[in-house]
């Protein structure tokens, strides 16, 4: 049910591109529907992620250099 309100407050915000920090096994990114780019330091993450079709990497969030909307 969270989720489902985080999806509405991003529609409302007109988001487009967005950044999940600390995304875990990648399940939001499996049910939003948006462009998604998630990150994690778990390399154990990132690979449960993957293989639910996220764009996901093992990144430290000071080293991102893209510009997300949220």
């Amino acid at each position: 049910k969270l989720w489902n309100r985080y999806i509405q407050i991003l529609k409302d915000l007109n988001a487009k591109n967005i950044l999940d920090i600390g995304c875990g096994s990648g399940e939001f990114c499996k049910i939003a529907p948006f462009n998604i780019k998630v990150i994690d330091l778990s390399y154990q993450q990132v690979k449960k992620a993957k293989q639910k079709g996220c764009n996901c990497e093992v990144k430290d969030i000071c080293k991102e250099e893209e510009f997300f909307d949220v």
